[in-house]
């Protein structure tokens, strides 16, 4: 045995055995004989040639997390998680534990609790529909959950220095029913926002 390096095994009561490593009396691994868990404390390398360097498989035939990170509050930074037909989900998490970004596997989407900063958002889709009215085949779907009358949703546009310039949107007139105005409105300079045209 290399010199500082300790191995125990540890039984409380009659129960099943923790296998214990140590260097130099700190534990860098701990197996629970009761749980079958693994506790490393310190960085845990894996080099190899193989496909799949790490796989982790659950068990359970329902919903289940898979995988999950901590932070030193046992905080829930990410976790991979399954759902009941075994699609694979991705969450991460804010320090408030709110899923702020969430993909999902069985359907393709993906919903963002924040701000999406890119540098470029495309929209690629084939759409047969030639019924501009009734397709529902969206490519860009903006929605104001609040049920005030006169609320709206807009498309903002900045220049450099951070203005808003100029804004596209829609007011909701009856936001409970349909009655919809769209607006256009530029700015110049040293003035506001002005409306120069609405539908």
């Amino acid at each position: 045995v290399p010199a500082g390096l300790e191995y125990q095994v540890r039984n409380a009561n009659g129960a099943s055995g923790d296998h214990v490593f140590k260097s130099y009396n700190t534990a860098i691994l701990t197996l629970d004989g009761g749980t079958n868990a693994a506790t490393f404390t310190g960085t845990v390398s894996i080099s190899t040639a193989t496909t799949y360097p790490l796989t982790v498989k659950s068990t359970d035939a329902d919903a289940a997390d898979i995988f999950r990170v901590l932070a030193d509050d046992d905080g829930l930074v990410a976790s991979v998680h399954k759902d009941a037909s075994d699609n694979g989900e991705l969450y991460v998490w804010s320090g408030a534990q709110a899923a702020n970004i969430q993909l999902f596997g069985g359907t393709g989407n993906a919903t963002f609790a924040g701000t999406v900063e890119a540098d470029l958002f495309k929209v690629e889709q084939s759409n047969t529909s030639t019924n501009v009215t009734a397709s529902s085949d969206y490519g860009i779907w903006l929605k104001n959950t609040s049920d005030t009358d006169g609320n709206f949703i807009p498309i903002s546009f900045s220049n450099s220095t951070g203005f808003e310039t100029a804004r596209i949107g829609a007011e909701f007139q009856d936001a409970g029913d349909r009655n919809t105005d769209l607006f256009f409105m530029t700015r110049a300079n040293s003035g506001s926002l002005t409306e120069r045209l609405r539908i």
